[in-house]
């Protein structure tokens, strides 16, 4: 018996080294793909009224009082018939000079863009007048805004109070440095060229805002943009009708 159990133990020392060495490496390769784009989803069109606002830079345009019309996917701006009567916050004449010594339209449209990027892909979002009536070619101002405060309906309920859904918050500083005109907004006329209809130039999703207005001079009768007159009272009276185009290019 001792005799035995010493070939036993021999054998087991021979074999557990012959085990080792027989394993081999593995090698696994990996590999994955990162897709890129830009897009500009649908825009909300809002009509709202222009004596209701007395900072269009800070007004919430979701509130129904300020801008009563909201169209998903719009893009009629029908600034109905020009006034000449300038009205107080509830909408009555001005009281004792309610003449503006021009005609404008009482209500001014929001139009809010939803660009979207990703895959290290950037936008510039830019307006341009197709054709816009001579008459008014002068007079009607595009104004981009941007929001910190503006929120993504991640789940288009209309209810931006949902779980998740938080406001966008301020630009970066690199962002600011490529969107002067937003910093803050600076009117423009809308007949501008392409060049200088810059909406908004950025490298992620951002929600920003394109204005419309027809105004009446300001208090001051300094001209809310270079270049721009008020639609004199001389206009002669008929409908008039253009179009305005908003282009996203990828970069």
């Amino acid at each position: 018996m001792k005799i035995l159990s010493l070939i036993l133990i021999g054998m087991l020392l021979i074999s557990v080294p012959s085990v080792v060495s027989a394993a081999s490496p593995i090698s696994l390769s990996a590999s994955a793909t990162v897709s890129g784009g830009s897009g500009l989803g649908q825009q909300v069109l809002l009509k709202c009224k222009g004596y209701k606002v007395t900072n269009p830079d800070t007004m919430n345009p979701w509130d129904t009082a300020v801008c009563p019309t909201k169209t998903i996917g719009g893009t009629a701006l029908d600034f109905g018939t020009l006034s000449k009567t300038l009205r107080d916050v509830n909408g009555n004449p001005l009281t004792p000079n309610s003449n503006a010594g021009c005609f404008y339209a009482e209500d001014f449209f929001v139009v809010y863009l939803y660009p979207d990027a990703w895959g290290g892909t950037g936008y510039q979002l830019f307006q341009s007048a197709a054709s816009i009536p001579l008459a008014l070619q002068n007079s009607m101002l595009f104004t981009p805004v941007y929001a910190a405060a503006d929120i993504y309906d991640n789940n288009l309920d209309g209810d931006v109070t949902d779980p998740g859904e938080i406001a966008q918050g301020a630009l970066t500083a690199t962002e600011e440095t490529l969107n002067p005109q937003v910093t803050p907004a600076t009117p423009s006329l809308a007949s501008a060229p392409t060049n200088a209809g810059l909406i908004l130039k950025a490298y992620r999703p951002r929600i920003v805002r394109a204005q419309y207005s027809i105004p009446p001079y300001k208090a001051d009768a300094t001209p809310w943009a270079t270049g721009w007159v008020a639609v004199p009272l001389t206009t002669a009276a008929g409908p008039y009708s253009g179009s305005v185009t908003i282009t996203l290019n990828p970069i």
